[in-house]
């Protein structure tokens, strides 16, 4: 790491981005002058930083920096292309930047180009198929998001991204290593392919003969290369509640049943509107916009036949990664649902990554209801699953550190009883707290609502309250 006299160094000589030198923490512009440390000696590096403490904004902050014509590449899971626009919109909004996706025909028309920006998002997935359009090209820094998915050198996905040109490679990650140093010896040999040599030396030093004197060796090889901070070393300088929205792309499944029901449901609601006024049309409108909040979450809520899987619905597949992730490192989570349905798929999904579970609901005793919430306060549990309706209130697990809001709905004051399962007296925690939306439906235009009527819904305590308050117009843009 930096010591003060490096850190006064790089002070003096570069500079932070006007925009977001008021913003960055103490700890985010360490990790700003860490890049630019590594930058000035040709090493890539890892950047392993605690879920929650701004990766994302310390290297994009890093790339708004550098003076150069050359394009920079983000590489992420598909999941997350969504968050680093909403990073890039949100913080550096001069930005030029454009996301690589749709077909074959769509992405080598953008991929052709690359040079007219200054950052490009694609998806492991899709640069796996699209290789050899990106290799004629010279990138200025390469940033690979969740570097799991290359910790198996042996894949297609890390043999892949080795092949792209550029000046700089890091990495973001917040367990850099899983389950055993191969992993870590796969990550950096896309960072800095000569810091570790070749494998089979590899294993023969650090692997086959290890010890503790060797594990200090490799450690004190990597040490300057690999940044990590955990949330209770910088506790002092983050708000004690951390609230972020996470976006998912709707599935070409989803997006299909999408737009089928809501040509379905608009033409009769705001048909019933004008017959019969918004209040008696109250369970119209509901039903009508259950049906897209229920495809928003998962299609097979209304079409069971279409079962689970990967690509059915993407704020599914993004649950899955976050809570992979936050798992890994060690967080407990209290997980919210409106909707028992969404919940019971969510608990077969959480079975099918081996995750162990408390699970809450309102068809539980009170001696069951006692016994799920002990079981998650004193055992080796990583997720309470909780329909909002039964778990909402009356419950204080401190135990948390991290709320997931899977569908976020009307009221915000139900969120925020939510969120107060955890954050209360008693926890000693900065807490995360993650609301699941997907783009382009129902759940994003209710967001937008909520803003632009703030103070409506912050004093709305009944579904009555909602209906007498919103207008026609109000209705007509939800189902737009």
């Amino acid at each position: 790491m930096l010591d003060d006299k490096d850190i006064s160094t790089f002070k003096k000589n570069i500079m932070i981005p006007e925009e977001i030198s008021d913003t960055l923490r103490n700890y985010q512009k360490y990790g700003f002058y860490w890049f630019h440390f590594l930058k000035e000696f040709h090493f890539g590096g890892i950047l392993a930083d605690d879920m929650g403490l701004g990766k994302t904004l310390q290297i994009l902050t890093f790339i708004r920096s550098l003076n150069t014509p050359k394009p920079s590449l983000i590489v992420c899971p598909t999941s997350l292309m969504h968050n680093w626009e909403n990073e890039i919109a949100k913080f550096f909004p001069n930005f030029k930047y454009t996301v690589v996706k749709g077909n074959i025909n769509d992405r080598k028309k953008i991929i052709s180009h690359i040079n007219r920006f200054d950052i490009i998002i694609t998806s492991y997935s899709l640069i796996r198929n699209d290789i050899e359009h990106y290799e004629i090209y010279d990138f200025e820094v390469i940033v690979l998001d969740e570097a799991n998915h290359i910790k198996n050198p042996n894949t297609k996905i890390s043999n892949t991204v080795k092949r792209l040109n550029s000046s700089y490679r890091y990495v973001l990650t917040g367990t850099p290593v899983e389950n055993n140093l191969k992993e870590l010896w796969s990550i950096y040999s896309f960072v800095s392919p000569q810091l570790l040599g070749k494998f089979k030396l590899f294993k023969e030093k650090f692997i086959d003969n290890y010890t503790d004197e060797k594990l200090e060796e490799l450690k004190q090889k990597i040490s300057p290369f690999m940044l990590r901070r955990i949330k209770s070393e910088v506790l002092k300088e983050l708000p004690p509640k951390i609230i972020q929205t996470l976006y998912a792309d709707l599935t070409p499944i989803q997006q299909k049943l999408y737009q089928e029901i809501l040509e379905q449901v608009r033409e009769s609601v705001l048909e019933k509107i004008k017959k019969d006024g918004i209040k008696k049309s109250k369970i119209h409108i509901l039903t009508a916009l259950l049906k897209l909040r229920q495809i928003s979450n998962h299609p097979s809520l209304i079409r069971p036949n279409i079962g689970l899987g990967e690509e059915i619905s993407g704020k599914m597949d993004l649950l899955k990664e976050l809570l992979i992730e936050i798992t890994d490192s060690n967080h407990k989570i209290l997980l919210f649902s409106q909707s028992t349905k969404m919940l019971a798929l969510i608990q077969q999904e959480v079975e099918s990554i081996g995750l162990k579970y408390s699970y809450l609901d309102g068809s539980l005793s009170e001696s069951q209801r006692r016994k799920e919430i002990e079981k998650f306060k004193t055992e080796d549990i990583p997720v309470f699953l909780i329909s909002l309706k039964a778990g909402g209130y009356g419950l204080n697990l401190t135990e948390a550190d991290t709320i997931i809001l899977v569908d976020p709905w009307w009221n915000p004051m139900v969120e925020m009883q939510a969120i107060d399962r955890a954050y209360r007296m008693g926890q000693k925690n900065s807490v995360n707290v993650y609301k699941l939306i997907t783009s382009n439906t129902i759940e994003e235009k209710i967001i937008k609502l909520q803003e632009k009527k703030k103070q409506l819904f912050d004093n709305i305590v009944s579904i009555e309250n909602i209906f007498t308050s919103l207008t026609e117009d109000d209705i007509e843009e939800i189902l737009s």
